[in-house]
């Protein structure tokens, strides 16, 4: 039944109303369903396909009806292989059975056809037709990525407008609290060398060389692929464009809603002033007091303290021993404890809270008035949008691109973000006055070049921390001495009488020591000395965790245009985004750096005490500090930066990026903090249309 001027959803649920109300009499031979949104942005023969298919195989079938899809309001004047888009269309679908039924069928066929035309075809083979027609959800601020350096911005953003603010990752929730730190949990705190294997399972390698060495051992009556076949097609999300001696195989991304900061150490030192820390203003006095400001703004969104460790005999005993170790290193450059974004928890001073996404935008995701949680199993358009000053995270939902075109004044600018529900390979289009790509250094670089926008330096000037690592027990005499060491004499004391078997003084709920060794002069890396868990440096069951500690000496890579990341247009990774794949040498000037660097680690090893065996002092696989670095930096050229000191893109209008990635220098000391600083100062430009 044709009904004229059936043009929109509201005029359709009247209709269907109208025949429920008058089922009990009459028999609703022709349901009228109105896909004008199918009309209005596709074309007539998708749509004719689309709607046949899935009416057929929707629709319920009474005794002795037939289904029958019929065109109105506009009609195929031109045939089936009509290419132009229609005026509103209007399927009918006769005798499809009792009124009762009509409604729900309307809504159920309506929703598989919506999903039929957005998974029709791969995104990529998408014309620009038919991204617009894709379903839409709309915000003030969208953010790709919810780790840490993401959600600082976030909360700026939040705290100082009021914008609504959608941030989407492809990892999904992990915690109660979206973002919280896995390492929160009571056992992990109790115990920290078991959550090794959590981080193990959280990180994905990044690019991975085609391992092309047989099996000896194999069965004989196996299926073998011949040699010369490996690395001809793709495997175990092998790179076969990845040459070894080029790659970071440490280099990871954690999918995961928070992110990194999901598993992450927590450590947040400032830079060194002149060795470290990049520019933003040419006036010193100016550089530093913008530095200052932004650095104190992040240490207290992310909670840094110096302190939360200091009462532990473990901690002061090494800080001791290293600042007898290094007597002549001049203030502020001593051995002092490390700072980290971290709180010991007020109903528990055993256990402490480390900082995350959950932490970072704290009463913004707990609070249900300011916030929601969208599971990747919800429909992703039943709130196509985001209330002001509210702010929503969608999980298990990747973007796939930025969709530019040209603005008004000349510049680029994103039309719209295209993003898929993973789970349900569903695909929908973000709408936003401001675009943040916030996926982590590597990623973030991903998404420009997939989006088309690739700037020179896009990719280039990568740094990363080269590692030397080792592990010891201390020394007898330090251990013994803190049994006749007055300071501790009263909790050595208690212990053993708790514990009359237990021969180490050290109490069973002692903390960990957590110091640091900051970066100066003629000593251009960073030095971490405590105890916490990694994806490396695994205990052997028989030593003592209290015994041992942790040493981290991080280098200094210069940021070079040669080293780099590349993003293939043939390739791609395990989301189907494009492969990135590692151009990276360190430079000879860096290498004699990176020698004495081991060289007074190991002389640091020998004044604390033995080798752990297992543990000897050896460089890292490249990558493996996770603290990449350049590929989408700030600066005032674009020939030589990505970003502008304000972290947009150059050329563009509201594309920006967060991130270690936008680094313009060469760091030693852990990243986060300056990356979460240049993030507080992109913020002000994020949110400056909403205030």
């Amino acid at each position: 039944r044709r009904v004229p001027g059936a043009t929109s959803d509201a005029h359709l649920r009247r209709e269907s109303r109208l025949g429920a109300a008058d089922a009990s009499a009459v028999e609703f031979r022709g349901l009228v369903l109105v896909f004008w949104t199918l009309a209005r942005r596709h074309s007539s023969r998708e749509a004719w396909r689309c709607c046949q298919r899935h009416v057929d195989q929707r629709a319920p079938r009474g005794e002795g009806s037939r289904t029958k899809a019929v065109v109105a309001g506009g009609g195929f004047a031109k045939g089936p292989a009509t290419r132009s888009r229609l005026a509103p269309l209007t399927i009918a679908t006769m005798n499809l059975g009792r009124a009762a039924q009509a409604h729900a069928v309307m809504a159920a066929t309506r929703r598989t056809l919506v999903r039929g035309i957005t998974s029709m075809k791969s995104f990529k083979r998408m014309s620009l037709s038919e991204l617009e027609a894709l379903p839409e959800v709309r915000t003030d601020i969208f953010i790709a990525g919810t780790g840490p350096v993401g959600a600082t911005l976030a909360r700026k953003v939040l705290e100082t407008t009021k914008a609504s603010v959608l941030m989407v990752d492809p990892g999904a929730q992990l915690s109660a609290v979206p973002g919280a730190h896995l390492k929160n949990s009571a056992y992990y705190q109790c115990n920290v060398d078991p959550f090794a294997s959590v981080i193990r399972g959280h990180m994905h390698p990044l690019s991975v060389s085609v391992d092309k060495a047989p099996t000896p051992t194999l069965g004989p009556g196996a299926f073998r692929v011949p040699q010369e076949s490996l690395g001809q097609y793709r495997r175990k999300n092998q790179n076969p464009d990845q040459k070894d001696h080029e790659n970071l195989p440490g280099a990871a991304a954690t999918y995961a809603i928070g992110g990194m900061a999901t598993h992450w150490t927590a450590s947040c030192p400032r830079p060194h002033p002149s060795i470290e820390r990049p520019p933003l203003m040419e006036n010193k006095d100016d550089n530093d007091k913008e530095w200052d400001k932004l650095f104190t703004e992040a240490e207290s969104i992310f909670g840094v303290t110096q302190d939360a460790f200091d009462t532990s005999i473990r901690h002061q005993t090494v800080k001791t021993l290293l600042n007898g170790i290094y007597p002549d290193l001049p203030e502020p450059y001593k051995p002092q404890s490390l700072p980290l974004a971290v709180k010991r928890r007020g109903d528990n001073k055993q256990f402490v809270e480390w900082a995350s996404t959950a932490t970072i935008l704290n009463t913004w995701l707990t609070d249900s008035q300011a916030c929601t949680i969208t599971s990747a199993n919800e429909d992703v358009v039943a709130a196509p949008w985001v209330a002001p000053g509210k702010l929503t995270i969608r999980e298990q939902t990747i973007c796939r691109k930025f969709v530019m075109k040209e603005g008004k004044d000349g510049r680029m600018e994103v039309h719209f973000a295209v993003v898929e529900n993973l789970l349900h390979k569903k695909l929908f289009k973000v709408k936003a006055k401001q675009y943040v790509a916030a996926c982590g250094t590597v990623l973030s670089a991903q998404l420009l070049h997939a989006s088309g926008v690739r700037p020179p330096a896009l990719g280039h000037y990568l740094s990363e921390q080269p590692m030397a690592f080792c592990q010891i027990v201390l020394d007898d005499h330090v251990v013994r001495s803190v049994q006749d060491d007055p300071v501790h004499a009263d909790r050595v004391s208690a212990h053993q009488q708790d514990n009359p078997n237990d021969v180490i003084p050290f109490p069973t709920d002692d903390y960990e020591p957590q110091c640091w060794i900051p970066v100066s002069e003629g000593r251009e890396w960073h030095c971490q000395v405590h105890r916490d868990a990694f994806a490396y440096g695994d205990l052997p069951p028989n030593v003592d965790p209290r015994l041992i500690v942790d040493l981290r000496w991080f280098g200094v890579v210069t940021q070079r245009k040669e080293n780099r990341v590349e993003f293939s247009d043939d390739v791609e990774d395990v989301f189907g985004m494009p492969q990135p794949t590692f151009k990276f040498e360190i430079e000879g000037c860096n290498r004699d750096v990176l020698q004495r660097m081991m060289q007074d680690m190991m002389h640091c090893a020998g004044k604390m005490g033995s080798i752990l065996p297992g543990s000897e002092p050896q460089f890292m696989p490249p990558g493996l500090a996770l603290h990449i670095h350049g590929v989408t930096r700030i600066g005032t050229d674009p020939q030589t930066s990505v970003l502008d000191l304000d972290s947009k893109v150059h050329g563009t209008a509201n594309l920006f990026v967060a991130g270690l990635g936008t680094i313009p220098s060469n760091l030693a000391c852990n990243p986060t903090l300056t990356a979460a600083a240049i993030a507080i100062r992109a913020a002000e430009e994020v949110g400056k249309p909403f205030r």
